[in-house]
């Protein structure tokens, strides 16, 4: 007799808990986690990964500066999958990131954009600018 998959009591399609879709402000040349935290009601029929520019992570990086991390099984329905970069480069600010979650009963699927850190601008410097360069008008 052959064997039937074992659904689960409520069925929900699969979910994206975080990231939502999103530009993440990243500082250029560090080391960088995003974890793509979803949930499945299919604890042993999901899958979890990521794409860039909707190629395989290992393809796009073959040199390996960027790795997705082995799935870790947080609850019973709850999965968290990261994308780990050793050194956030240039080129990487212009590839859509997206997290997809899979199982029998759908799919989720969530983009996320890196962005540079906007530069610190330290309020000495604001007021050199200030007072520098051409003269103040004074009202009358």
């Amino acid at each position: 007799m052959p064997s039937k998959l074992s659904q689960p009591a409520v069925i929900r399609a699969p979910e994206i808990i975080f990231p939502k879709d999103c530009t993440t402000f990243t500082p250029r040349g560090s080391d960088w986690i995003i974890t793509c935290v979803s949930r499945s009601s299919w604890p042993n029929f999901h899958v979890v990964y990521w794409l860039a520019d909707n190629n395989f992570i290992e393809d796009l990086f073959p040199d390996g500066r960027v790795w997705e991390e082995p799935e870790r099984q947080m609850s019973n329905q709850t999965i968290e999958k990261s994308l780990v970069f050793s050194s956030v480069e240039e080129t990487d600010f212009s590839v859509q990131f997206c997290c997809i979650i899979q199982d029998p009963s759908g799919v989720e699927i969530r983009n996320i954009t890196l962005q540079r850190d906007p530069p610190i601008v330290s309020a000495e410097a604001t007021s050199r600018e200030e007072t520098s360069g051409a003269p103040m008008e004074l009202p009358q």
